[in-house]
């Protein structure tokens, strides 16, 4: 019966009125086939229609509900048993009577079937005949209770029916009062209904339901369903749960359910809903749900549409308990994220390994990958990890690796790897077979490459202080020697044996610097031999063989080393001997006293990385030694020998500058050269002519910075004594570092000429070529070998060598300048003033060398 949308009430109730008998009851099935619709959709119109008042319903049976017309029809008892009768025996179910005795008055086949006796045994017989006493007892009760209350008319029943053979069977009976007109009680129909099967189901119903039940309590997991239509929810025992809702009342619908989620969650939970209903999409979400009691919790909620006609009529779901399984899986995360921090800061690596069969692959921890600079990958073979191998390292770690994978309980041990063609990496790498892993083995990675970093920066300084140690003697036992020595080549002889015994080097050499050959040359070797020969060192610094350390140090006059021999690009023309002779670091040193550069030490260590900072400093110092002792001696030699070299040099140049003085003519003659320190000289002499003016001109002159000061002490006839004051002289410097003086200066017609003499053993080439690179337009006109010494000024040297450089200096400048004439010329204070000196520190070095002096003269010795 097809009916517009309208009319749904309308025609509903045409199924009644149009039928024979309206009032006669119809199923829910039966109107659902009348009007073409589904059966939910029929029941909701049927219950509208009877809280209208227009339609009356029964529950019929378990489950089963009639529904009919209000009216006049079933107005007495006997026509509705007759119709109850009519649908029974369709549907062919047992059917009896039995009077007010309660014995048999009528049975239909179905009853006799069920029964197993013949109706004629059945018809007259007692109920009893196929009912326990217990099961007639209550019957019996029921039926007075009813007679006496007249409460109803029927009622249902179920027991057990004892049939003539066999087990009893599970009935439902339903059961209907017969009265006559009066109201007296006539007897009891019944309808019989074998309930066995249903009672089987039921069974497995509630068999399967506390399945449900347990596997909801142990799962934590619960089903719901939803009404479209009525926003009507129903939830499972296990739900309720879930929500801690202890009502059993408690009837939710959708907004209800949705007010459970978390507030941050609510919306994601009230979409996939909505989504589901309109689109039939099913969902499943992880959300928190806070329960009715406060508590809150993670839940896997999903949830699927049941779709007729294109409309989304009911959505089901289940919601599951996850908190604990949250739970663990952020404590897992926090624990992997706590041993891949403690991985990183530790620079350490897991790896698990099957050993069972080749290739052995083995899994690794993103933090080996990061050791390796190796991108990450499912897994690894020890054929991969050998090709990382340091080449020296590779064969002992495959036999390590052979040795375990074959058995061996134990693996430990350490090896370099290269990421790549700069990076070196030490590890250590360990693992232990545990007990029932013989196919599976685990263990770990450590980068210790700081450690041996630090180790061997330890070990580095260990040596570095043992060479230190062993310096420090060695200077000390050369500066002894030097102290001893009486000759240059035994001050160098020593120096070098010296440091060739320290345990700390491996040879050391002494060298001239020759400026005409542009080359070092031998003087001394020890430890070695013939090594200097054979490296040829350059003067010249910016030469290939003269840019190395010692090139360096003769340019500079400052010790110069190289660490690394083999990474210092500027020692490459001496890498075949470094290798030859096995040492890996060098130092050059300069010997020089007072500006004057003597030679050249050459030291030489098997250490890698030596002449640090330290070492530098204290090796630094025995240029300064040597170089001090070297210009002793040759004082020494210089004063206590009779034999002198004088050389005639022509300066042009001296007064060809236009803010010096105009020329004139004069001599000077330098009686006295003091050294104050490294870089100024006292000058002490006698001038004539204009030589005074032309020098007071220089001092004025900021063309010519080395005259500081010069002074009038005292005349003599013609002759003016005087007292100059030079810093770093172009000529007084170099001649006085090398054992010489300055006898004389004569200015004649702007051209300086000057009077030298030097010890007899003087490189009187190398001096004028130092004084050429001071004054390029200097050239010697003249020189000659002479006796310039007496047997007296032997004496005088021998009392003057009792004194130490600062009296002598004192003793010296004080004669000159007039100090022990009467009346004196110039006080303490002035000669004091004149060296630099307080006038207490003058007095005092004069009153000691005088005392030496006396004590030569007048001593017992």
């Amino acid at each position: 019966m097809a009916t517009r949308a309208g009319d749904v009430y309308e025609a509903t109730l045409a199924v009644f009125d149009e039928s024979a008998d309206p009032q006669e009851p119809r199923t829910t099935t039966e109107v659902a086939a009348e009007l073409d619709c589904g059966r939910r959709g029929a029941y909701k119109r049927l219950e509208t229609l009877v809280d209208r008042g227009e339609l009356e319903t029964k529950k019929v049976g378990a489950s089963g509900r009639v529904w009919w017309r209000p009216g006049a029809a079933a107005s007495d008892l006997g026509d509705e048993l007759a119709r109850y009768r009519r649908l029974f025996d369709a549907l062919g179910d047992p059917v009896y009577e039995l009077d007010a005795a309660g014995r048999f008055t009528y049975v239909n086949d179905a009853a006799v079937e069920l029964s197993g006796y013949d109706a004629d045994e059945l018809l007259g017989s007692s109920v009893a005949i196929g009912m326990s006493e217990a099961t007639i007892e209550r019957v019996t009760s029921i039926i007075g209770d009813l007679l006496v209350n007249e409460t109803a008319d029927s009622f249902t029943v179920e027991y057990e029916a004892i049939p003539k053979d066999g087990d009893p069977i599970p009935v439902e009976n339903h059961i209907a009062l017969r009265r006559d007109e009066e109201g007296t009680f006539q007897g009891t129909t019944g309808v019989i209904r074998d309930i066995s099967e249903r009672r089987a189901r039921e069974t497995e119903i509630d068999r399967t339901q506390n399945l449900l039940r347990n596997a909801e309590r142990m799962g934590k997991v619960g089903g719901w369903e939803l009404d479209v239509a009525s926003d009507a929810v129903t939830w499972t025992e296990g739900t309720r749960r879930i929500h801690e809702v202890d009502d059993v009342e408690f009837d939710p619908e959708l907004g209800d359910g949705l007010d459970f989620y978390h507030p941050d969650d609510r919306a994601v939970m009230a979409s996939r809903i909505e989504r589901c209903i309109d689109a039939g999409e099913p969902y499943s979400e992880d959300l928190r749900l806070v329960t009715a009691a406060g508590n809150e919790r993670w839940v896997r909620a999903a949830g699927e549409a049941l779709v007729e006609d294109g409309e989304t009529h009911t959505v089901r779901g289940y919601i599951q308990d996850i908190t604990d399984r949250v739970e663990r899986e952020r404590e897992l995360q926090r624990t992997t994220d706590l041993l891949e921090h403690a991985e990183e800061l530790a620079n350490v690596g897991g790896w698990e390994l099957d050993v069972s069969e080749p290739p052995y692959e083995s899994v690794w921890t993103d933090e080996l990958f990061e050791i390796f600079e190796m991108e990450p990958r499912a897994s690894v073979t020890p054929k991969a990890v050998l090709e990382a191998v340091h080449p020296e390292d590779r064969a002992r770690v495959e036999q390590v690796m052979d040795a375990y994978l074959d058995g061996e309980q134990r693996l430990e041990t350490e090896f370099r790897i290269c990421p790549d063609e700069e990076t070196v990496k030490w590890l250590r790498v360990f693992s232990e077979r545990a007990a029932g892993t013989d196919d599976v083995v685990r263990g770990a990675m450590l980068d210790i490459t700081d450690q041996k970093t630090r180790e061997r920066d330890l070990e580095r300084e260990r040596a570095s202080l043992a060479a230190l140690n062993s310096l420090h003697e060695t200077v000390r036992k050369i500066t002894e020697a030097v102290v001893d020595g009486s000759t240059r080549g035994e001050i160098e002889r020593a120096a070098a044996d010296q440091l060739a015994a320290s345990d700390s080097y491996s040879f050391a050499w002494v060298a001239d610097v020759d400026p005409r050959t542009g080359m070092v040359t031998p003087r001394v070797e020890a430890g070695v031999d013939g090594y200097l020969d054979r490296a040829r060192i350059a003067v010249d610094s910016s030469s290939r063989r003269g840019g190395g350390p010692g090139g360096r140090a003769i340019a500079t006059q400052e010790m110069q080393v190289s660490r690394n021999v083999f990474e210092d690009p500027t020692f490459e023309p001496w890498r075949v001997l470094a290798e030859e002779y096995g040492y890996t670091s060098v130092a050059a040193i300069p010997v020089c006293y007072e500006g004057t550069l003597y030679g050249l030490v050459g030291l030489y260590s098997d250490r890698q990385d030596a002449f640090g900072e330290t070492e530098r400093r204290v090796v630094g110092q025995l240029g300064e030694v040597l170089g001090h002792a070297i210009a002793a001696v040759e004082r020494k030699r210089a004063l206590l020998s009779d034999d002198v070299v004088e050389i005639t040099l022509r300066d042009r140049t001296r007064f060809e500058r236009p803010s010096l003085p105009d020329p004139g003519e004069g001599t000077v003659t330098f009686d006295r050269t003091i050294p104050l320190d490294a870089d100024r000289y006292l000058v002490y002499g006698r001038a004539t002519g204009d030589a005074v003016d032309i020098m007071e001109g220089l001092v004025a002159s900021p063309a010519d910075p080395h005259w500081e000061a010069i002074e009038v002490i005292g005349t003599e006839s013609r002759t003016t004594r005087i007292q100059a004051t030079l810093a770093d002289p172009p000529v007084l410097g170099p001649v006085a570092r090398h054992g010489g003086r300055i006898s004389e200066a004569t200015f004649d017609d702007g051209i300086l000429l000057l009077e030298l003499s030097l010890p007899a053993d003087a490189d009187t080439q190398l001096v004028v070529d130092r004084l050429s690179e001071r004054s390029p337009e200097i050239e010697m006109l003249a020189r000659r070998q002479t006796t310039g010494r007496t047997a007296d000024g032997v004496a005088e040297s021998a009392l003057t060598e009792r004194l130490t450089d600062r009296q002598r200096a004192a003793l010296e400048a004080s004669y000159y300048a007039g100090y022990f004439d009467w009346p004196r010329e110039n006080s303490g204070e002035d000669v004091a003033a004149s060296l630099g000196i307080g006038s207490s520190t003058f007095h005092q070095h004069i009153r000691r060398a005088q005392k030496q002096v006396f004590e030569g003269l007048l001593g017992d010795e």
